[in-house]
């Protein structure tokens, strides 16, 4: 499972530009970014099937009027605006960068790579819509984004791209085999002890934790926020030697959804992540497919019932926590 911060589109010349990459600029593109309408149903927040998106050129204007087509739909409900910072959950902010016409001025090796690539990627989408629960987490695949993706970062960036999507493989496919881990029951035996269970705080609001919704020891229950209250809900222990961060008394671990941003509980024998608490700066760092991703509060709203997603590791207040 989320938004595109930070990447601005330059103005590229195709042409000569691609055949002579170290001199080229960055290429243009759009941007379409995507909102999940939400709705307060019983005890909780529940995404209600409705998507809005837009698209543009400048990342910030999409995801702005994206979110604005959601809150509106929110208010014509005629629904509490003061709870309209919970309406609407963020979803992809794909950029398309503009891909030349004349395939021919691109290396050929470079369009080998890139159509592998791009192959890969769809083979393990598919793999993984056909193989986990239906509309769990899967954006739509768009070849053209991925080989555009790749022969831009490839020309201008100098990036390497693998032509089997390991990296792609490794947050869907992977999770996503027969057995799914995060809608399966936990085998992992008896609960490990609790002992050394530490709460994680805001820093920019401390009264707000780290909690588990509901306390629900389950496969997919979300990671948000909640005031704090230093119940088993908001205790998690740090396993220093697997790098796991496991929910108090259960056999549970945080995770991040197969190809998404959110994090939610799966079981510990079967999870990919692996984190690290930087008391230095406040983040929880990723390891392994979460490499350079630390634990976000997406666009800063801290408030109870936020979820709790992953983004590219900065030094923003929104992936600054504390240990009480």
């Amino acid at each position: 499972m989320y938004l595109v911060r930070g990447f601005a589109a330059i103005a590229v010349v195709w042409g000569a530009a691609l055949a002579t990459p170290a001199s080229a600029q960055a290429p243009t593109g759009t941007y379409t970014c995507t909102f999940f309408g939400s709705r307060y149903v019983g005890t909780g927040w529940n995404l209600n099937g409705r998507k809005f998106t837009f698209t543009d050129s400048n990342s910030a204007v999409a995801s702005r009027n994206a979110q604005k087509l959601c809150q509106d739909d929110y208010l014509r409900d005629g629904l509490d605006p003061n709870s309209i910072v919970n309406a609407c959950m963020y979803g992809p902010c794909d950029f398309k960068p503009t891909t030349p016409t004349n395939y021919q001025q691109i290396d050929p090796k470079v369009q080998q790579t890139c159509n592998a690539y791009a192959d890969s990627v769809v083979r393990h989408y598919e793999f993984f819509k056909s193989n986990c629960p239906s509309g769990n987490y899967g954006f739509p695949i768009d070849r053209a984004k991925y080989y555009g993706d790749c022969t831009a970062g490839m020309l201008f960036y100098k990036k390497k791209f693998d032509p089997q999507a390991n990296d792609y493989r490794k947050q869907v496919a992977a999770s996503c085999a027969r057995k799914s881990p995060f809608f399966q029951p936990n085998t992992g035996g008896p609960a490990p002890s609790s002992a050394g269970a530490r709460s994680f705080a805001v820093a920019a609001k401390p009264g707000l934790c780290i909690d588990v919704e509901k306390a629900r020891a389950a496969a997919g229950t979300k990671i948000q926020l909640w005031n704090c209250t230093g119940r088993g809900a908001q205790k998690f222990v740090l396993e220093s030697g697997s790098g796991r961060i496991r929910f108090a008394g259960s056999n549970f671990c945080v995770e991040q959804v197969p190809g998404g941003r959110p994090l939610v509980l799966t079981p510990c024998n079967q999870t990919f992540n692996r984190w690290t608490f930087d008391g230095g700066s406040g983040r929880i760092v990723g390891a392994g497919p979460a490499a350079g991703k630390c634990w976000d509060v997406p666009g800063g709203r801290f408030n109870p019932l936020q979820y709790v997603g992953i983004w590219q590791c900065h030094n923003g207040r929104e992936q600054q926590f504390q240990l009480p």
